[in-house]
């Protein structure tokens, strides 16, 4: 985890519930050398994407107007380096989205341990395998795309 220690990193949230916001504000709160803009919608997460080079974002499926998969595949083609987890409540079924060549993480609601996300957001801003220290039971791969990571933190 050296490696991100003396890096800097931007990090933008995009949920549309004000208590994920807070939540997401909190946990990232916690990362060294981390800022991040928490975003209530897709709109002002792009506007937000535009204006910083931004390492993560951390986006919902489900919000009005854009849902998450549209924002992260826009936006990995717009900034190919960016790494993207997306949040939902509901199960993940992927083969309903036009996803081309999807390379994401998929972290479940509700989450049950911030101090696990805190962990694990540190692996992926470090580009170090998140599954390192992960518990057995927190992570699968995808049944239709195994490049995407599913999370139980």
């Amino acid at each position: 985890m050296g490696k991100h220690l003396s890096q800097n990193f931007y990090v933008v949230v995009a949920d549309d519930d004000p208590l994920y916001r807070r939540l997401w504000e909190k946990i990232l709160s916690q990362l060294p050398n981390c800022q991040y803009k928490i975003c209530a919608n897709a709109d002002e997460a792009e506007e937000a994407l535009n204006k910083e080079m931004t390492t993560l974002l951390v986006c919902d499926v489900v919000m009005p107007g854009k849902n998450g998969f549209d924002l992260a595949n826009e936006s990995c083609k717009k900034y190919p380096w960016l790494q993207v987890v997306l949040t939902t409540g509901y199960e993940a079924k992927l083969s309903h989205f036009n996803l081309n060549d999807p390379k994401f993480h998929i972290l479940y609601k509700p989450y049950r341990s911030t101090e696990d996300i805190v962990k694990w957001l540190n692996h992926l801003l470090a580009q170090e395998d998140p599954t390192l220290d992960a518990a057995e039971d927190s992570f699968s791969e995808n049944d239709d795309f195994p490049a995407v990571m599913e999370w139980k933190l």
